[in-house]
């Protein structure tokens, strides 16, 4: 049976949680919640303390001073303008910070996703998964935006419980000099049970959260996903539509029936503490009114000032209770998605911190090695005995579907990474080298295709040489000319160039058929090589082509790759006997059961 945590405990453990190194504040938010924690104490104080207006109104005609009274009443009813102006500049400050969050939490996210895509595992029913990398990056941006958020509602919540305490202790003190010690222990015994029972059923209504915030987080996480399959997936049929469709509909139905049950026990609780509150100050009202030797103007201008001053504290009760609900809700929040969050990052760490030289490495040793292609482990791939690939290599790599191609891939460029990693330099260093991989249907996004290519939406940058040499090489230009001919914005341009380039920044990815599409995806990945890469791969970059156009595009990308410098190139391929020829090395696999064995051979 697992032991109890103390506080302490529960505190630390959370403070842990919350200071993982990636979730450091920029300075940009830093100093944003510096300036909001000086607006919460400065407002929390005025707007609070006009609270005690008309008492400090009955306190001056008492005196005699008539202007202060007639000052401090004007500021009473002007306390809706005065608030209403702190609310507008609250709420301006709150979109300001969710948009800036928002950017930065954005940029931390795809880093997450970008290093951990495909390689995180998570336990579903006592068998080992991968994580949807929809369903990463929703849990990444939900994990971060509940730690910024904490942080940024901490202020409000301790000044809003500083200004309790002072309104608090105003009235205890204006109590002592103006009743007597009867009714000041009659009003302070009301006040205490009403602000005891607030509390308690503060702590009611965070318990209710508790219960059901994990669940609701999970039906909304399996709703993101589901939702991103219905827009991806290419259907067969009505039927196939239908079906998922309707597992997303079944998804939502069960998601809002447990947010309309849990939201009606929640309503419960502040329907009891509306009643316990108007009981509360109805109480306050009647003793006051009976407890005065007459009635007359004086006492009604009393009752009114004090019930003003409790009805404040109450008001303020309820904001400090909100403060704390919502930070209870977002711990509830830190607390259920802290474990696939630090499983993502610790992956990411693992990621960003394998061994990627950046010197020039003459050639690598791949000693032998083991990989599950599933994590149940009935399928594997191994390398028996070290190969040895160098600078200007162009390496075939062919087999049956599924017997481990693109994992070979994935290990030689770093993409995925092994505890005991097999790959040693001709320095004698172990690691990994700066690489560039092409894979099939993952290389560009529905962007215009010129932003997609030079990576820039200033095409004032685009090397316009090196773009049209390398369209040709994949035999792109003549198709891009020709429908640049038909189109209407760009068919009157003087040049074939100009005609080419425009149609390029009004031309998007996924309207161009599945062949072309390849063909962008590696014109993209030949222009923005660099002289950093040192292992160049292709994962399947042919399979949509027809041997007329394989055999016009290879010889110009093996030549291309190595032009300004030697590079170890990879080509995964069915298509073996159209580029056999280029290649002078080869690695194959034969099959034996659930294993897979690579071999080398040189050609």
């Amino acid at each position: 049976m697992a032991t109890k945590k103390n506080p302490r405990e529960k505190l630390k453990e959370f403070k842990e949680k919350i200071s993982l190194p990636i979730l450091k504040q920029p300075p940009a938010i830093k100093k944003m919640k510096t300036k909001n924690i000086i607006f919460f104490l400065v407002t929390c104080f005025i707007l609070d303390m006009m609270s005690f207006c008309l008492q400090g109104v009955n306190m001056a005609l008492d005196a005699g001073l008539i202007w202060i009274a007639v000052f401090l009443l004007v500021l009473h009813f002007s306390e809706r303008i005065i608030e209403s102006m702190f609310a507008t500049y609250r709420d301006l400050n709150n979109d300001l910070f969710s948009q800036l969050y928002s950017a930065e939490s954005s940029q931390m996210v795809m880093n997450l996703s970008n290093s951990c895509r495909n390689k995180v595992l998570k336990d579903e029913h006592g068998v080992q998964t991968v994580m949807e990398t929809a369903e990463m990056i929703q849990k990444s941006r939900w994990y971060i935006d509940s730690v910024w958020r904490f942080w940024w509602n901490i202020p409000g919540t301790i000044s809003q419980t500083l200004t309790l305490v002072i309104m608090i202790m105003t009235t205890i003190m204006i109590e002592l000099t103006s009743n007597p010690t009867s009714q000041l222990i009659f009003t302070m015994s009301l006040l205490i049970v009403c602000v005891g029972v607030y509390f308690w059923l503060g702590k009611k209504r965070i318990d209710l959260l508790d219960n059901y915030r994990k669940t609701r987080r999970e039906l909304q996480s399996k709703e993101d996903v589901l939702l991103t399959e219905v827009k991806s997936i290419e259907y067969m049929s009505k039927r196939d539509f239908e079906y998922h469709a309707n597992r997303l509909r079944d998804n939502i139905v069960d998601s809002r029936d447990v947010v309309k049950t849990e939201n009606l026990k929640l309503n419960k609780v502040f329907i009891q503490r509306a009643f316990i509150s108007s009981g509360f100050m109805v109480a306050i009202l009647l003793f006051k009114i009976f407890t005065a030797e007459e009635i007359n103007a004086s006492v009604l201008l009393n009752v009114v000032a004090i019930s003003t001053v409790y009805s404040g504290i109450l008001s303020k009760i309820s904001t400090v209770i909100r403060s704390f609900e919502s930070i209870a809700d977002l711990v509830i929040d830190v607390n259920t998605l802290y474990p696939d969050f630090k499983n993502i990052y610790d992956t990411y760490v693992e990621e960003t911190c394998k061994e990627i030289t950046g010197e020039q490495v003459d050639s690598i040793t791949v000693n032998s090695f083991s990989v599950s292609q599933d994590p149940k482990k009935v399928y594997e791939l191994k390398n028996e005995s070290p190969f040895y690939l160098e600078r200007g290599d162009f390496v075939l790599v062919q087999g049956p579907t599924g017997c481990g191609k693109s994992t070979l891939l994935l290990l030689l460029t770093g993409k995925l990474q092994l505890k005991g990693n097999p790959i040693w330099f001709s320095t004698g260093k172990n690691g990994y080298l700066k690489s560039i991989a092409y894979q099939t249907d993952k290389s560009m996004a529905n962007n215009f295709i010129m932003s997609e290519i030079i990576l820039s939406d200033d095409y004032e940058t685009a090397d316009k040489p090196k773009l049209f040499e390398i369209l040709h090489g994949v035999c792109l230009y003549d198709e891009l000319l020709k429908m640049a001919k038909i189109n209407e914005g760009t068919k009157n341009l003087p040049s074939d160039d100009e005609k080419v380039f425009e149609f390029m920044k009004i031309r998007k990815y996924e309207q161009f058929s599945s062949g072309q599409k390849q063909r962008l995806a590696i014109a993209k990945l030949l222009y923005t090589m660099s002289n950093e890469h040192q292992i160049i791969a292709f994962d399947e970059v042919l399979n949509r082509l027809d041997d007329e156009t394989v055999k016009r595009i290879v010889p110009f990308v093996a030549e291309y790759v190595q032009r300004d410098m030697k590079r170890i190139v990879l080509l995964a391929t069915h298509q073996v006997e159209l580029v056999r020829k280029y290649c002078n090395k080869e690695i194959y696999f034969s099959q034996d059961l659930s294993t897979a064995y690579l071999h080398t051979k040189s050609l």
